[in-house]
């Protein structure tokens, strides 16, 4: 699916905790709503909050028949920037929504321009994480495997959500956390 987070080869990395739990958790009213992805104007994203401050996510692609991927989010502020910690989910007809195969959080930053009206999301870069990994800088491990179709690479950080949270507060983030994709708000 395009408008889902996993991607086939070398996707962002992973962490086994979030930047914050519920207790540590924000809710930003502003990210609340539907958007529109700039770049294929099939996919659209809306967040919403059913159990706060836990986010739900959806990424919805206008195909034929939509196909929709669905996240659960805990947003993280650490100074003035605003963080997403995001657990793909499905739904579960008994317990209302269970982890996606145990994967992790993908760790993104986010931001807003004009006036609000656009949105920029950014998810880790896994080749800074992995030489933070190598450098001792966090607990974690990369593992590179080879196919037919060629090489892959699976980063994941093991380190608890404090010792994440001074990293990425300490990072240079214009290497740390690379574009994934921008969106303009639907309505309001």
């Amino acid at each position: 699916m395009v408008g889902s987070i996993v991607m086939s080869s070398c996707g962002p990395p992973t962490s086994k905790y979030p930047l914050s739990n519920r207790a540590d958790s924000i809710v930003d009213t502003e990210i609340i709503g539907s958007w529109q992805d700039i770049c294929d104007t099939k996919i659209t994203v809306v967040f919403t909050v059913t159990d706060s401050p836990v986010i739900d996510l959806q990424v919805i692609e206008n195909k034929n028949e939509p196909d929709t991927s669905y996240y659960k989010v805990f947003l993280t502020k650490i100074g003035d920037r605003g963080f997403l910690s995001i657990a793909e989910v499905r739904p579960d007809e008994i317990t209302g929504w269970s982890r996606k195969d145990d994967m992790g959080y993908y760790i993104g930053k986010y931001e807003f321009s004009r006036n609000n009206r656009s949105l920029k999301i950014f998810l880790m870069n896994e080749d800074e994480v992995d030489r933070a990994i190598r450098k001792g800088k966090l607990n974690g491990e990369s593992k590179v495997s080879s196919s037919p179709n060629g090489q892959s690479k699976e980063v994941s950080i093991d380190d608890s959500p404090e010792t994440l949270r001074n990293f990425v507060a300490s990072a240079n983030h214009k290497k740390l956390f690379k574009v994934f994709s921008e969106y303009k708000r639907i309505g309001k």
